[in-house]
C-alpha cells in the first residue's frame, strides 16, 4: 500500500468507510471527517471518497470527503 505523510497509508480516492478501516487497522485514529461539495450543490449521491488527508497535531488524521455526483439544488 502506498504511504503518505509520516508513513501513514495513502487513502486518497478510497471510499470514506474503507479509508477509516485502513487507518484504524494500523493504529491511526480518524479525528474528523469533513464533507465538501461544489457551491450550490444538492445532496450527494453514492459513497463519499477521500479527496484529502491531513495529519493533525494530536496524531489523528482528518479526512476530507466528496461525492462523485450531486442532486440538483432546488430553488426556493
Amino acid at each position: 500500500m502506498p504511504r503518505h505523510q509520516g508513513g501513514l497509508p495513502n487513502v486518497l480516492g478510497y471510499p470514506a468507510g474503507e479509508a477509516t478501516r485502513v487507518l484504524e487497522r494500523v493504529g491511526v485514529a480518524v479525528g474528523e471527517v469533513v464533507a465538501t461539495a461544489p457551491p450550490g450543490a444538492g445532496a450527494g449521491r453514492g459513497e463519499p471518497r477521500v479527496i484529502r488527508q491531513r495529519l493533525r497535531s494530536d496524531g489523528s488524521v482528518e479526512l476530507t470527503v466528496a461525492f462523485g455526483e450531486y442532486e440538483e439544488a432546488r430553488g426556493e
